[in-house]
């Protein structure tokens, strides 16, 4: 029970204290603490033992278990230096941290996956975990009961990769933490506690889901949302809002997928992943941070620090979207758009809503800052002056359609201009608008449907869609770095792979395509991710012959 739990973790604290050598203790400890994901303060318990007596009869047994705690707490080098020391005293013990992991606990993700897998017991010795809400390249949210509060939670884990890449990623988490914890407001998500030795976030749970599933489901019937409830969910936001700025901080990300709704429909903003205090500097890489299509124009030119006008752009283009039922910009070249041409007016776009909100919206939508509101009650009262049409007004084909190019005297070609071809390298370009190495692929009808599908497939361990352009006859997709599978080196970790890419076909096969290509060549491995390349003809595989595939491919290498 957790009472006996605690009890035995007090025992075994208070064993330490009296004799940091004692390694039945720290070992005892560390076990119990390992259970319930606590592996910063597992490590400590061993790293005392090992320092205190490096010679201790038990000292390879802790040495074992620290290498574990060091890898799931996201320090792969950490865990190298125990592993080279372990090896010291054992000189059988396998050379990298996925082997030791792989020959202890039948699993390279070691003490992460079991972490996972025990449902039945306590996170950090309270949570107990039902269910996974979803999972993304960062990590995943599972769905959990907090026992001593007596409510049901969401717990965000965080997957950190090594080197500069984990490090940063962990920052903006424990950020996000910090942010939305710091906000007290009946329509921002609360947070209650953070613990960077998960690492992991809980966090208030939306069990009404969000308003991007919202808008995508009204939209797929034809029509845009009741006017009074456009008004609600705009007097919400604006409150939520309000509530960040007040605090000094600019979400930058804030998009449908962010904002979600409680049991009772009750609007919340949430994941401030991204969110810049307004008085520091925001870094190059920093500003371009959130998504594209509800991006303000001087993030993607990364022209000025982020404001609470940067947030009240992007709230501009939710508005513009709830009443229209289509983005301002849309299409490959909507950065080029935002930074060239104005929007479309709604009354254009969506004739039977009328002109009444073309001036708020070209406002909210302005190119400069300083030419939008600049507080949420300035939105306010511009909106307190419309009139909501009563029901929702019809899509038509027309409304969905993208908004009307810049002049093309103003715009660079997509193709000639915009992606410069790399010497020496056939089929990669430079995206000169978004500085990234991109492949070009030729593009017919069949193709693109087939693209289509890849691209709501959306996977982290899938080559990614970027964008189709049937006019200019070419798709743009991910470039991924790495190396292809006949060339990776000894040790590479087989079962994580298998893993990764596993989960990117299931994604592929449930858009009711399959891959057909699988080999060495379409699988490319790089430090903490292995891509699964898009084909762009299935050859009559099925989703059986697929998964037979990828698996012998991968023997093939193990044995070999």
């Amino acid at each position: 029970t957790t009472c006996a739990i605690v009890i035995h973790l007090l025992l075994y604290e208070g064993c330490l204290r009296g004799d940091p050598a004692d390694a039945d203790s720290a070992l005892a400890l560390a076990r119990i603490l390992c259970r319930f994901g606590r592996f910063e303060p597992a490590a400590r318990a061993l790293q005392a033992v090992i320092v205190e007596a490096p010679s201790a009869p038990r000292a390879v047994e802790c040495l074992r278990l620290l290498v574990a705690c060091l890898d799931a707490m996201g320090a792969p080098e950490a865990a190298a230096a125990a592993l080279s020391r372990l090896r010291s005293l054992e000189p059988s013990t396998p050379g990298r941290v996925s082997e030791l992991l792989e020959a202890v606990f039948g699993h390279a993700d070691g003490l992460r996956a079991e972490s996972l897998q025990r449902q039945d017991e306590l996170l950090a010795g309270r949570y107990r975990v039902l269910r996974e809400l979803g999972e993304g390249a960062s990590g995943r949210v599972l769905l959990a009961d907090d026992i001593f509060h007596a409510r049901r939670v969401a717990v965000k884990m965080l997957r950190l990769d090594g080197g500069l890449a984990g490090r940063d990623a962990l920052a903006r988490f424990l950020r996000e933490a910090r942010v939305a914890a710091s906000i007290e407001d009946d329509h921002v998500v609360r947070v209650y506690e953070a613990d960077a030795s998960g690492p992991f976030l809980v966090m208030e749970y939306m069990a009404g889901g969000t308003l991007e599933e919202r808008l995508v489901a009204t939209e797929a019937a034809g029509r845009t949302l009741p006017g009074g409830e456009i008004e609600s969910l705009s007097s919400s936001l604006l409150a939520g809002l309000e509530a960040v700025h007040r605090r000094g901080i600019v979400h930058r990300d804030l998009k449908p997928q962010n904002v979600f709704f409680g049991a009772a429909g009750e609007l919340k903003i949430g994941d401030f992943g991204v969110a810049h205090l307004a008085d520091q500097g925001a870094t190059a890489t920093g500003a371009m941070l959130g998504t594209l299509a509800y991006m303000a124009p001087e993030q993607i030119a990364l022209s000025a620090n982020p404001t609470a006008a940067t947030d009240l752009y992007a709230f501009g283009v939710m508005l513009y979207r709830m009443l229209t039922g289509s983005l301002p910009f849309a299409g490959e070249d909507v950065a080029l758009m935002k930074l060239d041409a104005p929007a479309q007016a709604p009354s254009l776009r969506c004739p039977d809503l009328g002109d009444g909100f073309d001036a708020c919206l070209a406002r909210l939508l302005a190119r400069r800052p300083e030419d939008r509101p600049q507080s949420c009650e300035e939105v306010r009262l511009l909106l307190a002056r419309l009139s909501f049409p009563e029901q929702g007004v019809g899509v038509s084909p027309t409304s969905t359609a993208p908004a009307p190019a810049a002049p093309r005297s103003s715009r660079p070609p997509a193709a000639d201009q915009r992606y410069e071809p790399i010497p020496m390298e056939p089929g990669l370009a430079l995206d000169r608008l978004l500085d990234r190495r991109v492949r070009l692929r030729a593009l017919s009808a069949s193709l693109a449907q087939r693209l289509r599908a890849f691209a709501r497939a959306d996977h982290p361990h899938l080559q990614a869609v970027f964008s189709l352009d049937e006019d200019a006859g070419h798709a743009v997709l991910e470039a991924p770095r790495g190396v292809s599978l006949g060339r990776v080196e000894p040790g590479f970790d087989r079962t994580a792979s298998l893993r990764e890419l596993s989960a990117a076909l299931e994604r592929v096969h449930a858009e009711g395509i399959t891959h057909g290509a699988i080999d060495a060549d379409h699988v490319l491995v790089a430090e903490g991710r292995s891509v699964l390349l898009l084909s762009f003809d299935a050859g009559g595989a099925s989703a059986e012959d697929d998964r037979r595939a990828l698996v012998e491919c991968l023997d093939r290498l193990s044995s070999g």
